[in-house]
């Protein structure tokens, strides 16, 4: 009598690659962008709320428990003539980084700048922002691990996987405005005959970040 082999366990592994995905789509706040050249993410006057949103094109390849790594390639202020004031640092700033999984946008991850506050902050999901929130000059990482399966959804009337990357807090800078005008000592001054407060013109501080290219690199183990 010959007996057949019987299978009692089969596993299979694989390891999924794919690089340099292009970012077919980006818009600001569902103002559609030029990505042949350099752009700002968000606006040349960034405000609290101001959103980006990324279009993965190639969203059939992006599942469950895949690494994204994002290759930013953000552009030196002063090279594009911008010019960085003390008020263009604000340390509070905060990008909020989220990806939509069919019912509600899904946190990945916050930047700052501060690297290690950001891996402490948001490690269930690898997220690291090298980056700083688009401060750092050069091609930086972007990485973060997906805890769903991205859906498909309807962005400045683009069907697609999206990343959104929204100002939470902080600023790139400030509108010009009045401000009082003041002693050394902090003391306001005022008009000698009319005693009214005496105001000085500050000018604008924005310094947006500026953003040559934008790739995706995928890996799924």
């Amino acid at each position: 009598e010959q007996h057949l082999p019987q299978v009692t366990n089969l596993t299979i592994q694989g390891k999924f690659n794919h690089q340099a995905l292009k970012v077919q789509n980006a818009l600001t706040n569902q103002v559609s962008l030029d990505l042949s050249q350099p752009f700002f993410p968000f606006g040349e006057k960034p405000r609290f709320g101001d959103t980006l949103y990324l279009d993965l094109a190639e969203h059939t390849a992006f599942t469950k428990d895949g690494t994204i790594n994002l290759q930013v390639n953000v552009i030196d202020p002063t090279d594009a003539g911008i010019e960085l004031k003390e008020e263009s640092i604000n340390p509070n700033l905060r990008l909020q980084w989220r990806f939509w999984d069919g019912e509600e946008w899904t946190l990945l991850g916050t930047s700052t700048r501060n690297i290690d506050e950001v891996q402490q902050n948001t490690s269930n999901n690898n997220f690291q922002d090298n980056t700083k929130a688009f401060t750092i000059p050069g091609t930086q990482v972007v990485r973060f691990t997906l805890p769903a399966q991205p859906k498909i959804k309807t962005i400045g009337g683009i069907d697609s996987a999206w990343i959104r990357v929204q100002i939470t807090a902080g600023d790139y800078g400030k509108e010009a405005s009045y401000i009082p005008d003041r002693d050394e000592d902090g003391t306001v001054r005022r008009d000698a005959d009319t005693n009214d407060v005496k105001y000085i013109f500050k000018p604008a501080s924005f310094a947006p970040p500026l953003i040559r290219s934008i790739t995706a690199d995928y890996s799924l183990d």
